[in-house]
């Protein structure tokens, strides 16, 4: 990997340029599909070929219908309408009525490929990258790449990047009403970027909060991973490239519009947005650990100690932190209550691995290289035709990506959960 240009955080009040639309260049698209996990979030290809919606089940789906091992969830309740933990799940074909739903919710988008890169469930905004398919069969370049905001059908551009540079979104801590936060990268250094943006809703301007001088900065920093919003700041983290001991928290007071003082964060390498804080990720072999970054702690909070175990970290905006867990095998999926602090089992243990932040009540896992959903109300894998992938859970509405492809999905379709009764079989 080639070291990227330091990070001059020194900055004290921002850039500021006119948002919208300009004129389209070239983008530079990488595969390169979960980079640091829940902590950077690109413009996905969606790789392999998945089976259509006449497959035939395989063997190990029989062995599924036919039941799972039990296992004991000692001091963790349950929530809504799913079932018991351990309960066996199936797998399903994606029925008639959820086609027919997915038909008729269609979202008119111009250009050719869209992909959901974050959500916030409270306000019912998502953020999307779009951008028009390669000159050539053979090239990895893109066209038009840019950034647009949604809210229902309805989506705006807000940015458009500058020659290949490539936006990076977290997945659920990136939009408040008022604002919206990304990164920006190089696609030869997709693991830093070297610009922080901030675009103001109200003005419909883009403000640069932290962005890559000339020359390196005494620090020799870059920022690490994508941009979060949390308890009335932007959080981002900064770190000399190969030197995880000089990591920091940096952060940027929307009330007082500056910069706030740096915080020691040795180690992190993402972080989790739950709305009255911000948490740092710390990467592990297999899994991470959350523990508290700034805001309110989570350690605050009556029934979990200072750190969570687990994976795909997501926040859906309503104050339900969501993760999910290896268990004995098993992967299981949890909610955290920020408000009560309770935790919850809210849907049958089921294989991974999962491909986004944990949103209820749909997740897409792919198992044996089979594309599939995880319904957590039932605990039913539902199998979608091959062209269909989901792509966000926005509150109580499901958007997702019709004629996909590896290269991604032509079109999106907005349905909400009340038009995708749970699948029991």
């Amino acid at each position: 990997m080639t070291q990227p240009p330091p990070l001059d955080l020194g900055s004290g009040k921002g850039n500021r340029t006119a948002a919208g639309r300009r004129p389209g260049r070239s983008r530079r698209y990488r595969e390169n599909f979960g980079l640091l996990a829940a902590a950077v979030v690109v413009f996905a290809v969606i790789a392999g070929t998945v089976l259509g919606i006449q497959a035939s089940l395989s063997d190990q789906d029989q062995q599924d219908q036919n039941g799972r091992t039990d296992m004991a969830m000692s001091n963790v309740g349950r929530s809504g309408p799913g079932g018991r933990a351990g309960m066996p799940s199936c797998t399903a074909l994606a029925p008639d009525r959820w086609l027919q739903a997915i038909r008729a919710g269609v979202v008119q988008v111009n250009p050719s490929l869209n992909q959901v890169v974050s959500v916030n469930g409270d306000t019912g905004d998502y953020l999307a990258l779009q951008g028009n398919e390669p000159t050539g069969q053979t090239s990895a370049i893109y066209s038009d790449l840019e950034v647009a905001l949604f809210r229902g059908s309805r989506g705006v551009p807000i940015y458009t990047p500058e020659g290949s540079d490539i936006p990076h979104a977290d997945p659920t801590g990136a939009i408040t009403a008022d604002w919206v936060t990304f990164a920006v990268a190089r696609p030869q250094n997709l693991d830093y970027s070297y610009k922080v943006l901030l675009y103001d809703r109200g003005a419909d301007v883009i403000r640069t909060l932290a962005e890559l001088p000339q020359q390196h900065n005494a620090q020799g920093k870059s920022v690490l991973g994508a941009p979060v919003i949390a308890a009335g700041k932007v959080y981002w983290l900064a770190t000399v490239p190969t030197e995880p001991e000089t990591t920091t928290l940096e952060s940027w007071d929307l009330a007082r519009n500056s910069a706030s003082a740096s915080v020691h964060a040795a180690g992190a390498t993402g972080l989790v947005s739950y709305g009255i804080g911000v948490a740092l990720i710390h990467h592990r072999e297999l899994d991470a650990a959350l523990i508290h970054g700034a805001g309110a702690p989570l350690s605050s909070l009556p029934t979990i100690s200072s750190m969570l175990v687990g994976n795909n970290f997501g926040f859906d905006g309503r104050g339900k932190l969501s993760y999910v867990r290896e268990e004995s095998g098993r992967t299981i999926f949890y909610t955290l209550s920020v408000d009560s602090g309770s935790l919850e089992l809210t849907g049958y243990p089921a294989k991974g691995p999962f491909a986004e932040a944990a949103i209820s009540p749909l997740l897409a896992t792919e198992v044996n290289t089979q594309y599939s959903l995880l319904d957590l109300r039932s605990g039913a894998r539902i199998r979608l035709p091959e062209d269909v992938r989901l792509q966000a859970v926005v509150g109580n509405e499901v958007i997702f990506g019709t004629g996909s492809t590896k290269s991604g999905a032509a079109g999106l379709s907005r349905v909400t959960l009340s038009d995708l009764p749970p699948v029991d079989c």
